[in-house]
């Protein structure tokens, strides 16, 4: 009977969408982009919403049990507070200019937070909540308002602290979702996101969804270490001269940052106003390829809403230095806007999109020279993001949740967020999916990247071994000239050539760009080797839009599209080449240091696109702070009799980073000597050795006397470390986290806190000897696995801890002169407990064999232990523990040899 009554409210919505009376005050604000009432577009989308509507009866009888039901239970009188603070934000609104906007600062709704407790799964939560939204669809009905909830205490709701809870409908039901879904995917920060039904005061509100807020579980549950999220803040919400220069950065958190690291918040603001106002570039503040994959990803899913400054949230990564893209608000707008994103801000109207467009025009903006960096990252991903295979792919991986969700969302009558369009674009009133939208989104797309009329080149003069082309491009993306085919002769350029998109109603500029003879004895770019359309002309050129793999092939006098790309280059860190021990191979993409006893006074930076090598029996003493940052592999190859040594003879050297390296690297018969980090510097690194997203095998290496809370992290990547050896270690030895890899035959010998610290890594440890770790033999956390095999532990406060939802599976340990044998329990409220089945163990002067906390479980033996402790992680206290053996420090490299054997 439901399914016939929303029979009854559809058709007169229908037939409200064709003749578009609903929708005549939406057309006054919109503007309409596309001229004329398109009564066609209308109908088709309604047509498209009948055809996709679903009846899932027994999910409409409450047969829902793949969906959590929430419980909120608000006191009488806090409830009556959020409805005056709802009511006085609508008359207030009524009142004001403000009633002609679809939109409303804050108000009385934002200030009113009332307690209130949150029931799931028999668990009850005390939680602070308050009315959220800045359109009247949030809280113009009680039994449809959106919160903003926060957790009280030390617990978690769905692993988050900070959430919003609101009808589907406000974020176009599964759009939202599935843009989440495909940043997650690509390796980017995406919300959780899930659908549930609510109560409130036991009344079933229907069908709602969970929408994590930003804090550091959000970074976390994303791979990533805890780093200060900002934002632009709204001083005067959706006011259309409120544009993004004018908007203040602000933190999430800023009590939190201001105490706990004021560096980074400085640092990071600094950063983003620096590019604002024009001091620096995008690359040398954002992550280019993490930002340009995201730009993607907005103009596949039509989601330009979630790229505008009042939805874009900025992580600062702490390790890379660099700002990551956090999406959110996505909003799919149906609007089927017949440009790429980096074009909108100057197509929709002077201002740009809702005329906020500068954010995208400076991003985007005409100087091809000094941005072809995002724009070869945007375009690449482009391209991939748009070949028909990767839909194909991603539905076959999530279409049957995909499915769930959207007969889920069909419980009730899906009516259209009408603030989001109107009838000249085609919006019908019934929500509908279909995955025709991303193909077609897709294959125009491609058409954009393939456009055929934007470059216009002719002869200017010809030489003996060169042509002078006059070029100029007629079109919004930047296009390189990749070669130009003449009487039968092949011409390319000596330089990469660039020019810069053509802004609209700008008049076109010219360049003259000489090209040489593929025989002429000039060394020329590389050739074109991916080319479509080719055509059987006799002169030709050959271009692509910048970034873009596929080369196009014209007549000669037509036009052409490109981009390059160079070494990245920074203000903050010296050239390689301004260093006299080292050579440049500009062909090979080599930096190499030459073998001999070499000081460092000044950091030294290693380039995108360059690889760095280091000979045998080289030595680089690290002064005055100085450190070597690597953006690409490295390859330090020693040899038995003659290793490479990094060391620092004022102690003050900070040691190696190596950043996305985009191969693997080497570390072969190398030792770190008499490093330490600076605390106090802007870059908070943990280790003087770091390879983040850079896989690594690191062979018969020293790591002595480093002074660092870890000597050896690796972060989100593959590696292998065997026959080496940590000695004196000042805190951590090894700190593996979100990365897969194996530690055999290894040594660890007078180390301050853990010998091995794993965290949401997968890692195997065999053939390893632990001795005098102050803290942990073993440490696997936050949903970690380890398998362990022939490792033996003597010394130290805790032999192996498993803890926040991770596994460890032992062989053949043995574990001496320890307070715990073994530590299972649950640190973070937002994992689970841990397990650890362990096989032939054997204990010697162990204080304690087993510390199990409720919840986790130990398999000793085949046997499993009981849990006799609660708490683990409060009791735990291991005793100050030296930073080093003061007999043995003179002894590490005789230490390492021995345990290199």
């Amino acid at each position: 009977m439901l399914a016939f009554g929303q029979l009854f409210i559809t058709i007169p919505a229908i037939a409200l969408a064709v003749l578009g009376l609903s929708y005549i005050a939406e057309v006054r604000y919109q503007g309409p982009p596309l001229g004329g009432f398109n009564f066609y577009q209308t109908f088709d989308k309604t047509r498209q919403a009948i055809a996709n509507y679903r009846f899932p009866l027994l999910r409409m009888l409450g047969y829902n049990p793949e969906f959590e039901d929430v419980y909120i239970d608000i006191k009488q009188k806090h409830y009556r507070e959020l409805e005056f603070a709802s009511w006085q934000d609508l008359k207030d609104r009524a009142g004001t200019q403000k009633a002609n906007l679809p939109f409303s600062p804050a108000g009385m709704r934002g200030e009113t937070k009332v307690p209130a407790v949150i029931r799931l799964n028999g668990d009850a939560v005390r939680v602070k909540l308050r009315l959220k939204g800045d359109r009247p669809i949030h809280w113009r009905k009680p039994d449809r308002w959106s919160f903003r909830v926060e957790v009280k205490g030390d617990k978690t709701i769905f692993g988050m602290k900070s959430f919003s809870l609101q009808r589907p409908v406000v974020r176009n039901y599964i759009h939202e979702w599935l843009f989440h879904e495909i940043l997650r995917r690509e390796n980017l920060i995406g919300l959780r996101y899930q659908f549930v039904t609510l109560h409130v005061n036991g009344k079933s509100q229907g069908t709602y969804v969970v929408e994590e807020h930003f804090r550091k579980h959000l970074i976390e549950n994303n791979s990533r270490r805890e780093g200060p999220i900002l934002t632009f803040a709204e001083e005067v919400p959706f006011n259309p001269s409120d544009v993004w220069t004018e908007m203040p950065v602000a933190p999430y958190e800023a009590t939190k940052w201001q105490s706990k690291d004021p560096e980074s918040i400085a640092y990071a603001t600094a950063l983003i106003e620096g590019f604002r106002e024009g001091r620096v570039k995008f690359q040398d503040v954002f992550d280019v390829e993490l930002w340009g994959r995201y730009f993607a990803i907005c103009d596949l899913l039509e989601a330009f809403h979630g790229a505008i400054p009042k939805s874009v949230k900025f992580y600062y990564n702490p390790v890379t230095q660099r700002i990551e893209p956090i999406g959110f608000d996505s909003h799919f707008l149906d609007k089927q806007y017949p440009v790429l994103l980096a074009e909108i801000g100057d197509w929709r109207d002077e201002g740009g999109l809702w005329g906020w467009g500068a954010w995208f025009q400076t991003v985007f903006e005409n100087d091809i020279e000094n941005n072809y960096p995002i724009w070869e990252a945007y375009v690449r991903n482009l391209e991939r993001l748009s070949r028909p295979e990767y839909l194909v792919e991603l539905f076959a991986e999530i279409g049957d949740e995909l499915e769930r969700n959207l007969d889920f969302i069909y419980t009730e009558f899906p009516y259209a967020d009408l603030k989001t369009g109107h009838p000249l674009t085609g919006l019908s009133p019934t929500f509908f999916f279909t995955p025709q939208v991303l193909s077609d989104r897709q294959a125009f797309i491609r058409a954009r990247l393939r456009a055929e009329a934007g470059l216009f080149a002719y002869v200017e003069a010809k030489g003996a071994g060169h042509i002078d082309l006059n070029v100029s491009n007629r079109q919004k993306l930047p296009l390189e000239v990749v070669e130009v085919t003449l009487a039968g002769r092949t011409y390319r350029p000596a330089n990469r050539v660039r020019l810069d998109g053509r802004l609209r109603e700008q008049a076109p500029v010219s360049r003259i760009v000489r090209l040489y003879a593929s025989d002429s004895g000039v060394q020329l770019t590389p050739a074109s080797t991916k080319e479509t359309k080719p055509q059987k002309v006799r002169d030709r050129v050959v271009y692509k839009v910048v970034g873009a793999s596929e080369t196009l092939s014209r007549r000669l006098f037509d036009w052409y599209a490109g981009a390059p790309a160079e070494p990245m280059t920074s203000g903050r860190f010296p050239r390689p080449d301004s260093h006299p021990f080292i050579e440049v191979h500009n062909p090979s993409g080599t930096i190499a240091v030459r073998s001999g006893e070499w000081t460092l006074s000044k950091d030294l930076f290693v380039p995108h696109g360059y690889r760095l090598t280091v000979a045998p029996g080289t030595t680089i003493d690290l002064t005055g702070g100085a450190r070597i940052v690597v953006h690409g592999a490295v390859r330090m190859d020693g040899l038995p009799g003659a290793p490479i040594v990094i060391r620092s003879s004022d102690g003050s050297g900070q040691g190696l980073i190596v950043i996305k390296a985009g191969a693997s690297s080497s570390l072969r018969h190398v030792k770190f000597d008499n490093l330490s980090l600076d605390t106090s510097s802007r870059w908070k690194l943990t280790s003087i050795v770091t390879f983040y997203e850079s896989d690594v095998t690191i062979e018969n290496a020293a790591f002595c006397r480093n002074n660092s809370e870890d000597a050896l992290n690796i972060i989100r990547s593959q590696f292998v470390i065997r026959n080496s050896a940590f000695a004196n270690v000042y805190s951590d030895a090894f700190d593996s986290d979100f990365s897969d890899g194996q530690v055999r035959h290894t040594r660890f010998v007078n180390v301050g806190n853990d010998a091995i610290d794993i965290s949401g890594s997968n890692v195997t440890v065999s053939d390893v000897r632990i001795e005098h770790a102050g803290d942990k033999g073993l440490s696997v956390g936050e949903g970690a696995r380890m398998e362990a095999a022939r490792v033996d532990i003597s010394g130290g406060y805790i032999g192996a801890a498993v803890k926040d939802q991770s596994a460890l599976d032992a062989t053949d340990l043995t574990i001496k002169n320890t307070s715990i044998g073994f530590a299972l329990y649950q640190k973070k409220p937002e994992f689970g407990p841990s397990s650890a089945n362990v096989w032939r163990t054997r204990m010697n002067g162990v204080v304690d064999p087993h510390w199990v906390e409720q919840g986790s479980t130990l398999i000793f033996d085949g046997a499993e232990i009981e849990a006799n402790r609660t708490n683990v992680f409060e009791a735990i206290s291991p005793p100050d523990a030296p930073l080093g053996n003061t007999a043995e420090i003179d002894q590490c490299s005789q230490k390492v040899a021995q345990s290199m054997h």
